[in-house]
């Protein structure tokens, strides 16, 4: 019965340890890192117009070549509207 009580006791230790060690320690010390050594790209690369944060600088980049996913054509600055069932908006205002 010691034994069991002395296993116990060590399991409850280390996962105390454990738990403080990788739910708080590390995420501190990766936070404090990213914010020293790349503090812009650690808080998102904002992309500031008037003052006002209007996107990021990091989100729907076009890229080319075939080793790259494709990003979704609204946000990589493609005109879409000519997917749209009877072309382009203006397009159709003219035709009415």
């Amino acid at each position: 019965m010691k034994e069991l009580i002395a296993d116990l006791r060590a399991s409850i230790a280390a996962t105390l340890l454990l738990a403080v060690l990788c739910c708080g320690i590390y995420p501190v010390a990766v936070w404090a890192v990213g914010q020293g050594l790349y503090s812009d790209k650690s808080n998102g690369s904002l992309v500031r117009f008037n003052g006002m944060v209007v996107g990021s600088a990091l989100i729907a980049q076009g890229f080319a070549g075939p080793a790259y996913f494709h990003p979704r054509p609204s946000a990589a600055g493609r005109d879409t509207t000519l997917s749209i069932p009877g072309g382009r908006t203006s397009d159709r205002r003219r035709k009415s």
